[in-house]
């Protein structure tokens, strides 16, 4: 874990995440499955947040960079997709 400073928007996708972990708990998730996740959410951002866009996942990436956490690939089944 990096000293990052979480603001407003870290402490929203941390929190945001984190309800979703607890809901659907697993061993990896698709980065995929946390785009439509997060851009589910209703009272979130997640759906304006890139200049006006939905999430993506380069950007979910760069937001959770200074908290140590970033994507890998992980074989399921015959794919390779990028997980947390």
């Amino acid at each position: 874990m990096s000293n990052a400073k979480p603001n407003r928007l870290d402490t929203q996708l941390l929190t945001d995440l984190r309800h979703f972990f607890t809901e659907q708990p697993a061993t990896h998730y698709p980065t995929e499955r946390l785009l439509d996740y997060l851009t589910s959410l209703d009272a979130a951002p997640w759906t304006t947040v890139a200049d006006g866009k939905p999430i993506t996942a380069r950007h979910l990436a760069r937001l959770l960079q200074p908290y140590g956490i970033a994507p890998k690939n992980i074989r399921v089944g015959k794919a390779v997709p990028k997980c947390y």
